[in-house]
């Protein structure tokens, strides 16, 4: 994704898959930092969201989640 313009980005789901928990980890922070937030709503929720024009790194992102949930 570095240094491609908002609409350019895109990521190989097939090497992300191969991706270790620290990858993983690394991988959802730094989209996050740049296109995402973090907050507690006033029922003590956590809530993460993130928000981009990239639609396959939005979908990377959940399968990251969801791999990090499950492992």
């Amino acid at each position: 994704c570095k240094g491609r313009y908002a609409h350019q980005k895109t990521v190989d789901l097939d090497v992300i898959k191969s991706w270790d928990r620290t990858s993983l980890l690394n991988f959802v922070a730094g989209v996050i930092d740049t296109d995402g937030s973090v907050y507690v709503d006033k029922w003590n929720n956590l809530s993460i969201a993130a928000e981009m024009q990239a639609c396959p790194v939005i979908e990377a992102l959940q399968y990251a989640f969801l791999a990090l949930v499950h492992n």
